[in-house]
């Protein structure tokens, strides 16, 4: 790993502070590695011929499909009873 010495004027050190400066500039190096991993996948899927469209409009389609089994249909599943599950409320004003 590599060290880098910026110069940063007294009053944005004032104003956030040195941890806060040291986080952002993690946080941006972060980004950009992220970044040039999308750029990457994009590369390959438009390389690969694959009709991603598609693929994507295939996974949205399962996605919703379960979403209805799961919170549209008349018996929903153990997951969906658990959030609709109902707790008594105590309120201690009344």
């Amino acid at each position: 790993m590599t060290e880098i010495t910026l110069s940063v004027k007294d009053e944005v050190i004032k104003e956030y502070g040195t941890l806060f400066i040291k986080d952002f500039f993690e946080k941006q190096l972060e980004n950009l590695s992220l970044l040039r991993q999308m750029d990457k996948i994009k590369k390959h899927i438009l390389s690969s011929n694959m009709d991603y469209e598609k693929e994507l409009e295939n996974i949205r389609q399962k996605a919703w499909d379960e979403y209805k089994g799961d919170f549209l249909s008349e018996k929903p599943s153990s997951y969906a009873k658990i959030l609709t599950k109902k707790i008594p409320l105590t309120l201690p004003w009344l």
